[in-house]
């Protein structure tokens, strides 16, 4: 039963919502540094492995979580728990059912894209910030960055003969201006096949 986009779009705002509303000093303390916001995204008991939970439970999917995964930040795999040593003739049959690139720096995307599209994954996603540039209350940033990382991605995808067609891909912007009066204030959009403006992930 593979996961799809709207899945993990689903389980991500969930998840959010619960450490927005209980835990808000977390993301605020941790936003304004970026190996630990990496750390709070990425850790063995980080954001996305609190994704990777709501996805196994509401799929009764057994997943495990592992950071550093080839040149991805980190994947959710399938089937029995991998050690990791290669060596072992009898290590259990896995799948990779997501892969995730998490790049706090936007000028850096094109690289980890690069990485991520040429992963065998059904679903693809990436995690980015758009540089906050407020007009009339909005990011104007927004939509020029969702078309330069649609276009980036289609052409990549496009010159590649690893790409699987029935592959989905996911590219979640997190839209924020830090503050210090410490309230949780990242909007978050997202895009995807067939998408054709951000839409709040909500």
């Amino acid at each position: 039963m593979a996961i799809t986009a709207s899945d993990f779009r689903a389980a991500f705002v969930s998840e959010w919502q619960r450490i927005d509303q209980e835990h808000p000093y977390e993301i605020t303390d941790a936003y304004e540094n970026d190996t630990a916001w990496s750390e709070f995204m990425l850790s063995s008991n980080g954001f996305l492995k609190k994704v990777m939970e709501s996805i196994s439970g509401q799929k009764q999917l057994k997943l495990s979580f592992h950071r550093g995964w080839h040149d991805c930040d980190c994947v959710y795999l399938s089937g029995d728990e991998y050690t990791g040593d290669d060596s072992d003739s009898s290590r259990p049959e896995s799948r990779t059912e997501v892969a995730v690139m998490h790049e706090n720096i936007f000028s850096n995307i094109g690289p980890e894209m690069e990485k991520l599209i040429h992963i065998r994954s059904p679903l693809k996603v990436l995690i980015t910030y758009a540089p906050y540039q407020a007009d009339k209350g909005v990011n104007k940033n927004l939509l020029a960055i969702r078309n330069m990382l649609t276009d980036t991605w289609q052409g990549v995808a496009g010159s590649s003969h690893l790409i699987d067609e029935d592959s989905e891909f996911l590219i979640i912007i997190g839209d924020r201006e830090k503050k210090t009066d410490k309230t949780s204030d990242i909007k978050w959009s997202w895009v995807g096949k067939g998408v054709v403006n951000p839409d709040p992930l909500r």
